[in-house]
C-alpha cells in the first residue's frame, strides 16, 4: 500500500502564547516606537537629552564611588521603633 505525504493543516491551531509574548513586552515595543519617532521628530533636543543623561550616569558612577571610598568602614545604625535597629556598613566593590 502505497502512502502519501502529509499536506499541511490550514486550520487554526490554538497553541498558548510564547513566554516572551506578554503584554509588557507589546507596551514595551509601542513605547520604544513612540520614542523613536519622537527622536526623529526632534533630533536636536533627543541628542541634547541623551547627553545630558550619559553625563548625569557618569557623575552618579564616579560621585558613588567616592562617597563609598569616602564612608568605607563607617558604621551607621538605623533604628526602627518597635521593629529593628539596621547597621549599614559601606564597602566599595
Amino acid at each position: 500500500m502505497r502512502q502519501q505525504p502529509r499536506t499541511p493543516r490550514t486550520s487554526i491551531v490554538s497553541e498558548p502564547p510564547s513566554a516572551s509574548a506578554t503584554i509588557g513586552g507589546g507596551v514595551a515595543f509601542v513605547a520604544l516606537v513612540i520614542a523613536l519617532l519622537w527622536a526623529v521628530s526632534y533630533p536636536v533636543l533627543a541628542a541634547s537629552i541623551a547627553l545630558v543623561g550619559a553625563a548625569a550616569v557618569g557623575v552618579v558612577r564616579t560621585g558613588g564611588r567616592a562617597l563609598a571610598r569616602r564612608l568605607h568602614g563607617r558604621i551607621t545604625e538605623l533604628s526602627i521603633p518597635g521593629v529593628a535597629t539596621v547597621r549599614i556598613s559601606v564597602s566599595p566593590n
